[in-house]
């Protein structure tokens, strides 16, 4: 997207982002957590994924604009969306663990 739109890459990889939560959602709550779609459930989700967001995005900046710029184009590329996917997927995939589990109990308690 970058190269062909003539877009920043922190607007490529939000764009990307966006399309990739929703359908990173209903699958997550199937297949994951085993949950069902609740208010519960979806605040956690947009809290989590807006701190997400976050991180990717300033990771990306971080490696693209300031640690890896003299470097290549490819490795640019390819260090800074490497970093921006690993780091943020663990620590919200960690986060969102406890938050369902908390989610989890609570409806479990009051079944």
């Amino acid at each position: 997207m970058i190269q062909v739109f003539n877009i920043s890459i922190i607007y490529a990889n939000t764009a990307g982002i966006f399309v990739g939560a929703v359908v990173h959602h209903l699958l997550t709550l199937a297949l994951v957590f085993d949950l069902r779609p609740n208010v519960h459930s979806m605040l956690a989700y947009i809290v989590t994924f807006a701190i997400g967001l976050f991180l990717q995005n300033a990771i990306i900046w971080l490696c693209y604009k300031v640690l890896f710029d003299g470097a290549a184009l490819f490795w640019q590329y390819l260090i800074s969306k490497g970093l921006s996917l690993i780091i943020p997927f663990a620590l919200i995939y960690y986060l969102r663990t406890i938050i369902n589990r908390a989610i989890k109990k609570k409806r479990d308690e009051s079944v």
